[in-house]
């Protein structure tokens, strides 16, 4: 008896997931977004490790000098 439920409950569940899985345009937007500001983010670190090697070296240079 229990068995005879189960398949129209178990059809009803899977047809609901499957129409509220369907992607929207504002969550395709909102990821286009986020991409932009990643890579944004992405070239400050880059710029901002560039400075930290070029301090490095310039300090490696002093280090050197005032102990030579």
């Amino acid at each position: 008896m229990k068995n005879k439920h189960f398949l129209p409950i178990f059809l009803f569940c899977l047809f609901a997931v499957n129409t509220q899985a369907q992607k929207s345009d504002s969550l395709m937007q909102s990821d286009s977004l986020n991409t932009a500001l990643l890579k944004e983010y992405d070239s400050k670190l880059k710029l901002i490790e560039e400075q930290r090697l070029q301090d490095s070296i310039k300090k490696s240079a002093l280090d050197y000098n005032f102990h030579s």
